[in-house]
């Protein structure tokens, strides 16, 4: 199982509400195995459960998920970096469409296997 190092991690909720159907503003800035940056900025609801999210990974050091690659490949990740940037949203109804999306673009770096 890979571990991951998520310090410090921000985060700051506006228009908290205890009506679930609310929506509410969430900003977070999590630093990943003290190098990799996460940052998602958008709107949240717990009724129907849903969110609408600008983010943006970077510098992720892909042989941080070197355990999960253990299980389905023989394939050693010696070094790389993972980013991305886009909008992810999530929908839990209708049932019928894709719970989740993301519109945007991936990177890779310094990729040595």
């Amino acid at each position: 199982m890979a571990k991951f190092d998520l310090t410090p991690v921000a985060l700051t909720v506006n228009g908290w509400s205890t009506d679930a159907s609310a929506k509410v503003q969430v900003d977070a800035d999590v630093t990943i195995n003290k190098q990799g940056k996460l940052l998602g900025k958008g709107d949240v609801q717990l009724e129907p459960l849903g969110a609408q999210l600008a983010v943006e990974l970077k510098d992720f050091e892909l042989p941080a998920i070197q355990p999960y690659l253990n299980e389905a490949t023989a394939m050693t990740l010696h070094s790389g970096r993972l980013g991305a940037k886009g909008e992810v949203s999530y929908a839990a109804e209708p049932e019928s469409a894709p719970p989740m999306k993301f519109k945007g673009e991936v990177r890779v770096a310094d990729l040595r296997t």
